[in-house]
């Protein structure tokens, strides 16, 4: 391994507009290039859905998109998908590969197995075992990550309370799930109180008026 680059592949549903997006786009933008050769697979958003390629070009990310990686579930949607990234697989041959949502998770994780790729690591950007679907799919859901656990090296985890629950959930022990909080570009916020007059001036608030924000 010191000899070459380790090779990286990172898989996410869909670069939608939010923070499993930002956390893959700087997980593949930031890796030391003397170190990882980093390359990124990821599938479309849903029609009303925006999504975050400006940020993969402003940091020179080049996803390799897979238009039938859906959210939805679509069984010739999927079969294709997964043929795709396991084709990727064998022509990239990664040294590890990081799977990040759901779906990208399940195909991901199987087609790396399938091509016995021992290095196999998951993110759970939160989960979907609580009040999403009902109890009937969710015990489904729960009993594929389940077995898709007992091929995956390491388990991500965005909290110390979520990966507990993981824990309860018999998705691993807490040697297999690790907690890693998500990191972010904070740098653009450091100036911000400068633009208070500059935001009052643009909704012609006055300065003496009280202003409440909600960020969500």
């Amino acid at each position: 391994m010191l000899n070459k680059k380790i090779k990286v592949l990172e898989i996410v549903t869909r670069l939608n507009i939010g923070g499993p997006a930002v956390n893959v786009i700087y997980i593949t933008s930031l890796l030391d290039e003397k170190f990882f050769d980093v390359r990124l697979v990821s599938g479309r958003e849903s029609e009303n859905e925006g999504n975050m390629l400006y940020m993969c070009d402003e940091m020179n990310v080049k996803p390799l998109m897979i238009e039938e990686l859906r959210r939805e579930l679509n069984l010739k949607n999927d079969i294709i998908a997964f043929i795709k990234i396991l084709m990727i697989i064998l022509k990239f041959k990664p040294d590890i590969v990081h799977t990040h949502t759901a779906k990208a998770g399940t195909l991901g994780r199987i087609a790396a197995a399938l091509c016995l790729k021992k290095n196999i690591v998951h993110t759970f950007h939160g989960h979907i075992f609580d009040g999403y679907f009902s109890p009937i799919k969710t015990k489904f859901f729960h009993a594929v990550e389940i077995i898709l656990s007992k091929i995956t090296k390491r388990i991500i985890s965005v909290s110390e309370k979520q990966r507990k629950t993981f824990s309860d959930l018999r998705l691993g022990n807490f040697e297999k799930i690790i907690s890693i909080p998500l990191g972010l570009e904070l740098d653009s916020f450091k100036d911000s109180y400068l633009q208070r007059s500059v935001m009052r001036g643009k909704y012609s608030i006055s300065d003496d008026t009280v202003v409440i924000s909600i960020v969500a």
